[in-house]
C-alpha cells in the first residue's frame, strides 16, 4: 500500500513538472513570436540582409 501511494505521488509529481515545463516553453515562445514580429516590422536598413535570408542561413 505505501509503495502504490509512492507511486501516486511520483506520478502526480511528473505531471506538474510536464505542466510547469509546458508553460514555461509556451511563454518562451510567445516572447519569441513577439521578438520575430518585432524584428519584421522594422525598417531594413540600407545594406542590412532581410530576416527571410537570415533565416534561411541559419537553417542551412
Amino acid at each position: 500500500m505505501l509503495l502504490g501511494i509512492l507511486i501516486t505521488a511520483l506520478l502526480i509529481a511528473a505531471a506538474f513538472w510536464v505542466a510547469l515545463s509546458m508553460v514555461r516553453l509556451e511563454r518562451r515562445l510567445a516572447e519569441h513570436e513577439q521578438q520575430a514580429t518585432q524584428r519584421l516590422l522594422e525598417p531594413r536598413k540600407p545594406g542590412e540582409r532581410s530576416v527571410r535570408a537570415e533565416t534561411s542561413t541559419a537553417l542551412s
